[in-house]
């Protein structure tokens, strides 16, 4: 698998990716834990609110 390939089937990763997967799935509760208690306690500072907005953005791609 090549550096410019995509993943086109997330729920069907290749052999050499499924360890990363696996750790990818245990870890974005955590992440998604840490970016909720930013904007609650920072969320309204408008550079905060700019960097969430991009991360959001950043997901969605």
């Amino acid at each position: 698998m090549g550096r410019d390939t995509e993943l086109k089937d997330k729920s069907n990763p290749p052999e050499e990716l499924k360890d990363e997967v696996k750790k990818m799935e245990e870890l974005m509760p955590r992440f998604f834990g840490a970016m909720m208690k930013l904007g609650q306690e920072y969320g309204q500072d408008p550079e905060v609110k700019k960097a969430l907005e991009k991360m959001q953005s950043l997901g969605q791609e």
